[in-house]
């Protein structure tokens, strides 16, 4: 069973993912807190295996409210979650977040992110998961192009290039574009 508490300042977000991971076989919702200091307490007393982590809160922001969280919770997965995109997805992962999503993702990535990275036996099945505009995204995202550049491109919405950069990231298991040129090179 993974064990997850939530912490996000708007209750409605925490009732959706709270009633998305109560669907799910596996996953045990443990607690939820709506502001960084109720979120460490919260973790102190049930010890959860992932946190799902709203990257503003009220009391803390950013990449400083996952370094308190990964410093006092070193083995703790960290899912930062965000309504915003773009820089924010290299600072949060370098500041020690697993996985990084932005809020208009759909629920199957956010179970996929609670439970981790599936097994894959090579890349080239992680690339079969990518939807066909997912792939286009990593095609043109390593190539140099910046986000708006691809939005361009593709004629879809900064925001959709993100969340798709986002998705193949996670998909592929890369940190970065550096990392997913690497990763592509295999498929």
């Amino acid at each position: 069973m993974v064990r997850v508490a939530i912490v996000d300042d708007h209750r409605i977000v925490i009732a959706g993912l709270r009633r998305l991971l109560d669907m799910e076989p596996g996953i045990q919702v443990v607690g939820t807190a709506v502001s960084a200091m109720s979120g460490i307490e919260l973790c102190d007393e049930t010890r959860p295996d992932v946190l799902i982590l709203d990257m503003r809160l009220p009391d803390g922001r950013g990449t400083q409210v996952i370094s308190r969280f990964r410093e006092r919770y070193p083995g703790m997965r960290i899912v930062a979650l965000t309504g915003y995109g773009g820089m924010v997805q290299k600072e949060a992962l370098e500041a020690g977040a697993n996985v990084f999503l932005t809020k208009e993702l759909a629920s199957d990535e956010v179970v996929r992110a609670v439970l981790g990275p599936a097994v894959r036996t090579s890349v080239s099945t992680g690339w079969d998961e990518l939807s066909d505009r997912e792939k286009e995204v990593a095609r043109l995202a390593i190539t140099g192009m910046s986000n708006p550049e691809i939005a361009r491109e593709l004629m879809i919405s900064i925001n959709t290039v993100k969340t798709h950069l986002a998705s193949v990231l996670y998909k592929l298991g890369a940190r970065n574009r550096t990392e997913l040129a690497t990763v592509m090179r295999e498929v």
